[in-house]
């Protein structure tokens, strides 16, 4: 970075890897060359339920020859970060999630080990999430990235992951202070010395050696809708370059969960954040962060999509390559719903739902009045895989359970999907099924 713009750091790190004292070193390096510094902790908790956050802002000018002092800000901005510096994998995707990965600017450090969730080993099958989807996500949003194992590198070091951190950022030569400055800072600190020093040598060398360009493939599934009308929306869709597939997969989102007509009012609100964009020189950034959000929130998941979602041809594949069940072979699906006042609201029409609502809101039902159900559809699941179904107004689910007829059922291992507005139960009566 040019000038007296600060470089940004954020680092996701786990409770007890010491990310306190890796935001320290990189603090105290960078003040005793005169670089203005700050920097920012927002803890989480000492456990995996919870990350620990840390920002830091560094001046790459000597404070003296700057004409004032700089203001520095106290939190990462959502597309405003240089570094992602990251302790986990899953970590490293919380941070694309949030919007602080971006393409034409983030260099995302991260670890390609995994520290399992709570729920992921809980699971009755293979609940672990798919470290490829992290991997290509990374690959995906961030302008160039660093995979290396950091956990194993630390415990062959004989040193914290944080001192192992620390010699990769200070490999990716994106910051203006050398690796001696970072030993002087650990030696500065007096706390396990030699240990850390071989974790920082360790991270340093194997980052020198294993640093990667950002990756180009970015495939993005042609989702169903009226073919001929949007494929003509698409080839009109004229926005910055650097927003084009964003707003591409947007559109093809929109398309898929109403209509083309949907997707053309997508566009239609995403005018005036280009024109934005364009009088700010932005180069497609702002366009790009608007269409990421907006999308998602024009596609909220409501009863109905809820049910579309259920009655998928591809998920009811799926269930059964799951269970291994064989062409020909009967099963059936269960589905375990708890419905509120609210969900059942979602489908009548608005003036008589808002009165129901106002009357239960008033009594205190909303959140004490559900009714639960077990649905099992009268047909074969294979009649909705063919794609001859009547239109369905309403389900939910959390998860399925899965019977075959005249067969034992195999393992499987597919995740559950969660819908919030369902307030499903979690009863399975084949705990190795899962929708």
């Amino acid at each position: 970075m040019n000038g007296a713009c600060p470089v940004s750091i954020l680092i996701a790190a786990l409770g007890g890897e010491g990310g306190g004292v890796l935001t320290d070193w990189i603090v105290a390096a960078a003040a005793e060359l005169g670089f203005p510094v700050q920097s920012t902790s927002i803890p989480g908790v000492a456990q995996r339920t919870g990350a620990t956050t840390y920002y830091i802002e560094i001046v790459p000018v000597a404070g003296g020859d700057l004409p004032a002092r700089p203001v520095l800000a106290l939190a990462p901005g959502i597309g405003d970060v240089d570094i992602v510096l990251a302790s986990e994998l899953l970590e490293a995707g919380r941070t694309i999630a949030a919007g602080f990965v971006t393409p034409d600017r983030t260099l995302m450090i991260a670890s390609n080990a995994r520290s399992y969730l709570v729920v992921e080993k809980m699971a009755m099958g293979d609940g672990r999430y798919d470290s490829a989807r992290l991997i290509k996500a990374i690959e995906t949003h961030a302008q160039r990235h660093l995979l290396i194992d950091m956990a194993a590198l630390a415990s062959q070091s004989g040193a914290m992951i944080n001192a192992v951190m620390l010699g990769a950022l200070a490999a990716c030569g994106r910051l203006p202070i050398p690796a001696d400055a970072f030993e002087r800072a650990i030696r500065a600190d007096a706390k396990a010395v030699d240990a850390n020093l071989r974790g920082f040598r360790a991270g340093l060398e194997a980052a020198g050696t294993a640093a990667t360009p950002r990756g180009n493939s970015h495939a993005i599934a042609h989702q169903s809708g009226d073919g001929a009308a949007l494929a003509e929306l698409e080839r009109a869709i004229a926005m910055p370059e650097a927003a084009h597939d964003v707003v591409l997969a947007g559109v093809r989102r929109l398309a898929a969960y109403q209509d083309v007509a949907y997707a053309q009012l997508y566009l239609d609100r995403l005018a005036p954040v280009r024109a934005a964009d364009a009088r700010a020189n932005a180069g497609g950034r702002l366009v790009r962060e608007t269409a990421r959000h907006l999308a998602v929130r024009m596609s909220y998941e409501d009863v109905i999509r809820v049910a579309q979602a259920k009655i998928d041809p591809a998920r009811i594949a799926r269930i059964r390559a799951e269970l291994g069940v064989k062409a020909g072979e009967p099963f059936t699906v269960t589905e375990f719903l708890k419905p509120g006042i609210e969900e059942l609201c979602s489908v009548l029409p608005p003036a008589l739902a808002k009165r129901i609502l106002a009357f239960a809101e008033r009594r205190g039902l909303n959140e004490r009045l559900h009714w639960g159900m077990e649905a099992t559809p009268r047909r074969s699941p294979d009649f909705y895989a063919s794609g001859c179904w009547p239109n369905c107004a309403g389900g939910g689910g959390n998860r399925i359970a899965s019977t075959r007829s005249n067969a034992r059922s195999k393992r499987g291992s597919g995740a559950s999907s969660r819908r919030r507005e369902s307030r499903p139960t979690s009863r399975s009566k084949s705990p190795n099924a899962r929708g």
